[in-house]
């Protein structure tokens, strides 16, 4: 074997490797337009591994679950736009607020990139900076929620209409007036 047969090699290696960063990098562009404004916004492709899996960062572990079922549609959707031959999707919440690693690592890289990611995370990220910001967040969406419920007539709470429509009041006040008294338990 030539040195010169050899360095073609690495060329065309290089030259793969590019293509497969580009057509990601293509990914991520029209990442909005493939899944739509309301996936796009509580999802972040992160990378693409040796293996051919695509690793998706999603805002909640709901997200991540919801997505899976549609796992084979995307992977047909996106081969057949990008030709990255996608053989999986794995959706993972772990990673939302990080930023896209553009190539394609062997595994070991990965491993050892996600550690030195863990340790800084970016600046630019969505998350709560403390306990108590998550606590307040999550409270002002509740009450955003339950503002057009009507209220239960025992404690005065946010009641969902069908728990007034069944017990005549709400879900805790049942419960509570059914271990006052077992009489009224229903079978």
């Amino acid at each position: 074997m030539s040195f010169e047969s050899l360095n073609r090699v690495i060329r065309q290696l290089r030259q793969t490797h590019w293509q497969e960063q580009q057509a990601f990098q293509r990914l991520l562009d029209e990442w909005p337009q493939l899944v739509g404004p309301a996936v796009s916004a509580q999802t972040q492709p992160l990378r693409l591994t040796q293996k051919r899996v695509l690793q998706v960062a999603t805002s909640s572990g709901v997200w991540a679950h919801n997505l899976s079922f549609e796992r084979q549609n995307l992977i047909k959707k996106l081969n057949d736009r990008f030709n990255l031959d996608i053989v999986d999707i794995f959706f993972s919440s772990s990673q939302w607020g990080r930023s896209p690693l553009h190539g394609f690592l062997p595994d070991r890289a990965e491993a050892a990139d996600l550690t030195v990611q863990e340790k800084s995370p970016p600046s630019n990220s969505l998350l709560p900076r403390d306990a108590r910001e998550a606590f307040e967040q999550w409270a002002k969406a509740v009450q955003a929620r339950s503002r057009s419920l009507p209220d239960c007539p025992c404690c005065h709470c946010p009641t969902p209409p069908m728990e007034l429509d069944r017990w005549g009041c709400c879900g805790l006040c049942e419960a509570r007036k059914s271990l006052e008294n077992p009489d009224l338990r229903p079978l």
